[in-house]
């Protein structure tokens, strides 16, 4: 389900109560290491039981590994049964690079995208577009 969608719902539920409702979302970082994956997959699942409004997981930004973000994305989406947003920053990468990038994520079952133009790399002080990268999102 769309995540604005949810949201929305809740907030018009809200208007139509006079009441305000507590919701929230989890924020994942894909680990390095399939030991790693295993070990986060373990905790959505338990932190999943709280029944977030969605979970989200980053980037991979200036590593250029956008794939454990898409395929972590797929497998809460497919197995979990939980929403999910992807994060994703043109921080260090061309157009052609976020265009795939978004190609496989859509493939891969992923709806819901936080698209960011990301901080500036570790260790420079001002963000700067690659060649052929972006500058910004919307």
């Amino acid at each position: 389900m769309k995540i604005i969608d949810k949201i929305n719902a809740i907030l018009e539920a809200d208007e139509q109560s006079g009441e305000k409702t507590t919701s929230y979302s989890f924020e994942y970082f894909p680990p390095k290491t399939s030991a790693g994956e295993e070990n986060l997959i373990e905790r959505i699942v338990r932190m999943g039981n709280a029944n977030p409004l969605w979970v989200d997981v980053t980037w991979r930004a200036g590593e250029g590994l956008c794939e454990s973000t898409i395929e972590m994305c797929s497998h809460i989406t497919k197995y979990l049964g939980l929403d999910v947003l992807m994060h994703i920053t043109c921080t260090g990468m061309t157009r052609e690079y976020i265009i795939d990038a978004l190609t496989r994520a859509k493939d891969a079952g992923v709806r819901n995208i936080l698209a960011l133009r990301g901080d500036p790399p570790h260790g420079k002080e001002d963000w700067e577009p690659v060649e052929n990268g972006f500058t910004n999102a919307t």
